[in-house]
């Protein structure tokens, strides 16, 4: 929990909090621009400090130094679009998204950090 991540448009910038709860050292922690998909509006971390991004077409699992691990796709529904995501349940391995009108509810073998 000492970095932020922000979803600006087609790229995830992460900046260092420093001890006073400001922030410092903006870089590029993904840029979706040559991906052919529009960027992520929701961003959440999970217990071994990988980034999940929900956005558009799917959620996009990132290492802690911003290799892609995977994406789980939107179902093949005309207009569905993920928007945002949580972590929850009492162990907060449920990953709760959120899109259009629908919530899905996934089951992970990781837990989400407290936030």
């Amino acid at each position: 929990e000492k970095i932020l991540y922000v979803g600006a448009g087609r790229r995830i910038l992460a900046y260092d909090i420093k001890s006073d709860d400001t922030i410092e050292n903006e870089r590029v922690f993904h840029d979706f621009s040559n991906e052919g998909r529009a960027g992520v509006d929701g961003i959440n971390v999970d217990s071994k400090g990988n980034v999940w991004g929900a956005g558009g077409t799917g959620i996009t699992v990132f290492s802690p130094q911003g290799k892609q691990l995977g994406t789980i796709a939107v179902p093949q529904v005309q207009g569905v679009r993920f928007g945002n995501l949580a972590f929850g349940d009492p162990d907060r391995k449920t990953l709760y998204v959120v899109g259009n009108k629908n919530l899905w509810r996934i089951r992970l073998k990781v837990a989400g950090v407290r936030s």
